[in-house]
């Protein structure tokens, strides 16, 4: 999980499926891993100060997430 840049996002929140009590956060380093018993179709990223995203299924492997910056005026 990094940003526009390429710095890694620390402690994204990730919901699954439209669940707001099933999510996980990334490290320190931006770095997330999922084990969850039910299939995901859905995750969404939130992050202050970054536009939310949302990404359906089926993810690949190796996911790289990258969030925009929320342009202010």
């Amino acid at each position: 999980m990094t940003d526009s840049i390429g710095d890694p996002l620390p402690f994204v929140n990730i919901l699954l499926n439209d669940s707001q009590k099933d999510g996980v956060s990334t490290d320190i380093d931006g770095k997330f891993s999922i084990n969850h018993k039910q299939a995901i179709n859905k995750l969404i990223f939130s992050y202050l100060g970054y536009e939310n995203l949302t990404l359906a299924a089926p993810f690949p492997k190796d996911l790289k997430v990258v969030l925009t910056a929320t342009a202010y005026s």
